[in-house]
C-alpha cells in the first residue's frame, strides 16, 4: 500500500466520536468493545488514529479542544505518540486545550507529556504557526486555571516569547 504513511482522512466513526463525545462510540471504533453489530473490518481497521480532518486536525486535538477528557484518555492510551501531533497551524493538542480552557485536559496531557521518555518541555513549550504556546493562548483567552496548571509545569513557559517577541507574562499585564 503506497502512501500509507501518509496523512490520510479521518474515519467518519471516529471524526462523529470525538466531536459528539461519545466515549462509546469511540471505544468501538478503537475495536475495545466491539458490538454485536459491528462487522469484523470494522474491529480490524479500528486502530486507524492516523488520520485527520482537512485542517489536520487528529482525533486528540478534536477531544482535546473539546474538553473530552475521557475520550483524551482513551486516546492516549491508544497512541500517546498522537501528544505530539500538529494540525496545519501547527497547534498541538495541549495548545488547543488551552485556547479553550480546558484545565482538566490541559492537566492530563502535562502529565502524559511528562511520562513520555522525551523531555516533557518538548510539548509543553511548543508553538504552534503564529509563534504561541499553550500558555500564550491561556492567557490570550483569560483561562486562569489553565495558566496555572502550565506555570507549575514549567514556570519557564512565562518568559517564552511568540513571533511578535511578546510573552504570556506581558500579555498578563
Amino acid at each position: 500500500m503506497a502512501g500509507r504513511h501518509t496523512s490520510h482522512t479521518m474515519e467518519h466513526k471516529l471524526l462523529k466520536a470525538v466531536a459528539t463525545g461519545d466515549a462509546d462510540l469511540l471505544a468501538q471504533a478503537l475495536g475495545i468493545w466491539p458490538t454485536a453489530t459491528a462487522e469484523q473490518g470494522d474491529v480490524d481497521q479500528s486502530c486507524c488514529l492516523k488520520g485527520v480532518t482537512a485542517e489536520g486536525s487528529s482525533v486528540l486535538h478534536i477531544a482535546a479542544s473539546r474538553g473530552h477528557l475521557k475520550l483524551v484518555v482513551m486516546i492516549c492510551t491508544h497512541d500517546i505518540s498522537l501528544i505530539k501531533s500538529r494540525k496545519n497551524q501547527l497547534d498541538t493538542p495541549l495548545i488547543c486545550a488551552a485556547r479553550a480552557g480546558h484545565v482538566d485536559v490541559v492537566d492530563y496531557l502535562v502529565r502524559a507529556a511528562s511520562a513520555m521518555q522525551e523531555p516533557e518541555r518538548s510539548v509543553l513549550r511548543a508553538w504552534n504557526s503564529g509563534g504561541a504556546t499553550a500558555m500564550h493562548e491561556a492567557v490570550r483567552n483569560g483561562y486562569a486555571p489553565v495558566l496555572q496548571k502550565l506555570m507549575s509545569s514549567d514556570s519557564g513557559l512565562a518568559t517564552m516569547v511568540d513571533d511578535k517577541g511578546v510573552s504570556p507574562l506581558y500579555l498578563a499585564y
